[in-house]
């Protein structure tokens, strides 16, 4: 399996090194031309000898001939700042280094630059619609939240099911009305005060974890690396991710990139059409989506 990670910075070293021990006999191609990574790179040759891989840095050969790409490039906002801020640098970034190589047509790219669905769509739209591309967008909210509930609630994470959809940022949109704790309504377990409070923590995540780090990259990562091993799984799994707009049925938009429940496995990733939602989650869905439009055209 050949895969590429573009940019090694803290989340892309951390996928790096979650790849090497999920997969073995793989062939895993660094893409960052910043030489300051020297010492990190030749950590990372060390680790795959353990399960028999082979690291490349900046063989754009191997780039074009990769399998699944992960593209975590792009300028780190300042902590607490809006996501969108650094929109415009990172849009650069993808002419930049998607001019130097073009990914086989049925290469899947997942993306984790934030702001991640406007990545995604910038992606998707310089490579001409030519390959696969997904974010984990609010798949990491989605975990996120589920912590915050299990830690809250002093519940298992496994007895929690809930999902948060529409841009991975200040709109995000928890769905409290498909939200349920070992099959019960979370209405039944919690008040309507605290599930404000969760949301208020789950927007606050990033902000309190960067406190004491210099990045989010141990969820994401972990999670990124879940999507490829649904993706190559002959089984389905459901998973959030950022998804061009036009596959998804209940939500009449441009076609943009958003956050919504898919099915992946077996090389394909779909939409999931029957998300039932209040009418207030909708609405608030729609808010978000319009501020992925207005980044997109910044």
């Amino acid at each position: 399996m050949n895969i590429t990670v573009i940019g090694c910075g803290e989340t892309g070293a951390t996928i790096s090194a979650l790849l090497l021990s999920k997969f073995g006999q793989i062939t895993l191609n660094i893409i960052d031309p910043d030489d300051g990574i020297s010492g990190r790179i030749l950590d990372l040759e060390h680790a795959s000898t353990c399960c028999d891989s082979e690291i490349r840095w900046n063989d754009f050969n191997s780039a074009s001939d990769s399998d699944f790409l992960f593209f975590t490039a792009g300028t780190r906002g300042e902590k607490g700042e809006d996501r969108s801020k650094k929109a415009k640098v990172n849009k650069e970034l993808i002419a930049s280094i998607f001019s130097q190589f073009q990914p086989k047509e049925n290469a899947l790219i997942i993306t984790i630059s934030n702001p991640t669905e406007v990545m995604s769509y910038w992606i998707y739209n310089y490579l001409k619609g030519k390959n696969l591309v997904v974010a984990t967008g609010t798949g990491l909210d989605t975990s996120r939240l589920k912590s915050i509930i299990a830690k809250r609630l002093k519940k298992s994470v496994h007895e929690i099911n809930t999902i948060v959809l529409g841009e991975h940022g200040s709109n995000m949109t928890p769905i409290w009305s498909q939200t349920t704790i070992s099959g019960n309504s979370i209405n039944q377990l919690a008040s309507k005060k605290q599930l404000e409070d969760f949301t208020t923590e789950l927007k606050n995540c990033a902000t309190e974890i960067r406190k004491t780090e210099v990045a989010t990259k141990y969820g994401v990562s972990h999670y990124a690396v879940s999507i490829l091993s649904s993706y190559i799984s002959k089984n389905n799994s459901r998973h959030i991710v950022s998804f061009p707009s036009d596959k998804i049925d209940l939500i009449n938009s441009d076609n943009i990139f958003f956050s919504w429940p898919c099915q992946i496995g077996n090389s394909s990733i779909s939409a999931i059409q029957n998300i039932k939602m209040e009418e207030a989650e909708i609405e608030q869905l729609k808010q978000g989506i319009e501020a992925i439009k207005q980044t997109i055209n910044l």
